[in-house]
């Protein structure tokens, strides 16, 4: 079981209405997981739900932080809604082509585990999907699996005011109930007493960081072969990515680099992954590729890019310029049509919204939300191996398009433009893509941004967009 530590940084402490020993009801509801664990013959789960003082998810989740433990972040700021997973109460991974289909059936099994008070929330299942379901074999392992999902042990939500903590506590025939429920209420008081800010290690001055960037030439090589093959009608399109590897003299703290991204960019999601390898994966993505509430899913279609202007007079200019743009027209039409068919392809009806301009700190984009009601026949997951990748991450036809990113890309992309996010087992979810985004770990951390390639894309200027979206992420590891 994962424990908050006792160094973790607290205000005065709380007079908490619990006891160390459990009430009637909760001894009731212990004591029924742990029988139907024995009749059963495998682990049970019992939902606890506490209201807590209003408190800072991602303080909690900076000031529980294990190493060797799972964890996943998520935050709309400009909807005031956060949510922090900590420890696993179960998990799995996987690499293999089922990996959407092995995580549906890892939800469906621990569901149906579940003993939950009407009044507890809906337990989330956090999930990670790398790009690809297996990196090329040329590259070192990867430091995400294909796929990870995890019940968490601890999920801290935070919505507007409101803080609520939904535990998970796995029961077997051999649980000592007191001890269990001493674990837990340990755990409750030290989380209610952490302070509400995340507490920041020195921000390094941006020029003690030293970049090492993929060979450029390499990108812009692979640009003109895309062309080539647009051109002979192999390709429609194909998204094609660079790295950018930064060192520090000291570790890197992604957490203080997250509290830096959700201010920056309150209307991106703000996420993070632990790997439980002291790994992270953290970013600010613009991009949702799906959202289900009671069975109304939201997918954005969002491709065609540029800069933001320096005077309000130059970015009126260069929003006008990109809506008059044929080329990101184009692009930003294959992504658009390409998730209408696959969910029509569902025997859903997609409706697409008006075409709009995403307006970002550094960078705007086209943007169309396609709307969906979806039926009961087909799961989060099924959905979602639908549609990724998007054209807006690979490209058209989607399988050469991805043959040609592994043999023009150097590298794996890893969880970089994959699906992340949760799901309850309930039909709800929100996923996006991980795009925005660096791996941290201790003092590395390693970018990645790509750019669409069509008919009419010239490969510097798609060189100079790939450096424009490294920004967001450099200035959140580095002041200037």
């Amino acid at each position: 079981m994962h424990a908050v530590p006792s160094s973790v940084r607290s205000s005065s402490p709380l007079d908490l209405p619990f006891d160390l020993h459990p009430g009637s009801e909760q001894r009731a509801v212990l004591m029924a997981a742990r029988e139907r664990a024995r009749r059963r013959g495998c682990p049970q789960v019992v939902v606890l739900r506490s209201e807590l003082p209003p408190v800072d998810p991602l303080a909690v989740l900076q000031a529980a932080y294990r190493s060797d433990r799972l964890y996943g972040y998520w935050e709309r700021r400009d909807r005031h809604h956060a949510i922090a997973a900590f420890g696993a109460a179960a998990s799995a991974t996987f690499a293999t082509v089922r990996r959407f289909v092995q995580v549906r059936e890892f939800v469906e099994r621990w569901r149906a585990r579940l003993l939950a008070s009407e009044e507890a929330s809906t337990p989330k299942f956090f999930c990670s999907f790398a790009f690809a379901a297996a990196p090329p074999a040329s590259v070192p392992p990867p430091l995400f699996p294909a796929a990870t999902v995890f019940l968490p042990h601890h999920q801290l939500e935070r919505c507007g005011e409101r803080v609520e903590l939904t535990t998970h506590l796995v029961l077997s025939p051999q649980n000592d109930l007191d001890a269990l429920w001493a674990n837990y209420c340990r755990d409750l008081r030290a989380i209610a007493c952490i302070r509400s800010e995340v507490v920041p290690t020195p921000i390094l001055p941006a020029q003690w960081l030293q970049h090492r960037e993929s060979r450029p030439e390499r990108f812009t090589a692979g640009v003109s072969g895309a062309l080539e093959a647009i051109a002979a009608e192999q390709l429609e399109k194909v998204v094609l990515a660079r790295s950018l590897e930064v060192v520090a003299p000291l570790p890197l703290n992604p957490f203080a680099s997250l509290d830096f991204l959700r201010r920056q960019h309150p209307d991106c999601f703000a996420f993070a992954v632990g790997n439980g390898r002291n790994a992270h994966f953290i970013g600010a993505s613009p991009e949702r590729l799906l959202s289900a509430r009671d069975r109304h899913l939201v997918s954005d279609a969002l491709a065609g890019s540029a800069p933001r202007g320096a005077t309000p007079a130059e970015d009126a200019r260069l929003a006008a310029a990109l809506l008059a743009s044929d080329k990101e027209q184009r692009e930003h039409a294959l992504v658009r049509e390409f998730i209408c068919l696959r969910l029509r392809q569902l025997g859903l009806s997609p409706q697409m919204g008006p075409l709009q301009l995403m307006q970002l700190a550094n960078i705007q984009h086209l943007w169309t939300p396609v709307r969906a009601l979806a039926d009961t026949g087909h799961s989060i997951f099924d959905i979602l191996s639908h549609l990724h990748p998007t054209p807006a991450v690979a490209g058209l036809p989607r399988a050469r398009a991805c043959d040609y990113i592994q043999s023009s890309e150097a590298g794996d992309r890893s969880l970089y433009a994959g699906p992340l996010g949760w799901a309850d087992g309930n039909g709800n979810a929100e996923f996006v893509v991980g795009i925005r985004s660096a791996e941290v770990v201790g003092a590395r951390a390693r970018l990645c941004a790509g750019a669409g390639i069509v008919a009419g894309s010239d490969p510097q200027a798609e060189l100079a967009e790939v450096q424009l979206k490294w920004q967001a992420m450099l200035r959140a590891l580095g002041r200037t």
